[in-house]
């Protein structure tokens, strides 16, 4: 059996992370919604709606994370 551990993202097994690596600077979908504190279905009509830069590796789905900051920094300022 092998040995799981918690990255902060996802938990991977022996290492062999299928998550996101959060050095490369890019998200995959349940990181990014993690990080954004939304949920995948959100982040994807986010994606769908050309609200959202995603980029596409293979059949993975990647967000810059300079991508989500600017998406975050155009959400509307909700008055006091």
């Amino acid at each position: 059996m092998a040995a799981s551990t918690n990255t902060g993202f996802a938990t991977t097994e022996a290492g062999n992370s299928k998550s996101s690596d959060p050095g490369f600077g890019a998200l995959g979908i349940r990181d990014a919604a993690t990080y954004l504190g939304i949920g995948e279905t959100k982040l994807k009509e986010e994606i769908r709606e050309k609200r959202l830069e995603a980029r596409k590796f293979g059949t993975r789905t990647l967000i810059l994370r300079e991508a989500l900051d600017a998406w975050r920094l155009r959400l509307p300022v909700r008055a006091a």
